[in-house]
C-alpha cells in the first residue's frame, strides 16, 4: 500500500457535490471495511436515501463498534428521522384542524360557498 487514504477521493467528490463520481470512486475500492460502509452511507445521505444510509452505518458500527465517527453519524441520522416524524405528525394535525374548522364554518352558514360544495371538499 502506498500510504494514501483510499477514501480521500470519495470524500472530496462528495464535498464537491458529485455523488455519482463519489460512488464510482467507491466502487473502485476493493477494501471491504467499516470505512467503506461509512463512505457508502455518506453517499446515500447526500442522495437523501436515508434507510440505505442507516443500514450502511449499522454495518460500519458492527465492524468497528468503538468508532466515534460512525456512532455520531448514526445518532445524527436518528435525530433527523425523529424530526421528520414530528414534522409529518404536525402537518397531519394541522390539516385535520383546518378541515374541522372549515366544516364548522360551513355548517353554521348558508353562504354561496357552502352551497357550491366547499364543505364536501374540506370534510372528505
Amino acid at each position: 500500500m502506498d500510504g494514501r487514504d483510499p477514501f480521500a477521493e470519495v470524500y472530496g467528490l462528495l464535498e464537491a457535490g458529485d455523488e455519482d463520481g463519489a460512488q464510482s470512486a467507491l466502487d473502485g475500492i476493493e477494501e471491504q471495511s467499516a470505512e467503506r460502509n461509512y463512505a457508502q452511507a455518506q453517499i446515500y445521505l447526500k442522495k437523501k436515501w436515508y434507510a440505505e444510509a442507516g443500514a450502511q452505518l449499522s454495518f460500519a458500527m458492527e465492524k468497528d463498534p468503538g468508532n466515534e465517527k460512525y456512532r455520531k453519524a448514526a445518532e445524527e441520522l436518528g435525530a433527523m428521522a425523529r424530526e421528520g416524524r414530528k414534522a409529518r405528525e404536525g402537518h397531519s394535525a394541522a390539516r385535520e384542524d383546518a378541515k374541522s374548522l372549515a366544516a364548522e364554518c360551513c355548517c353554521e352558514c348558508s353562504c354561496e360557498l357552502c352551497v357550491s360544495g366547499i364543505c364536501e371538499f374540506f370534510s372528505g
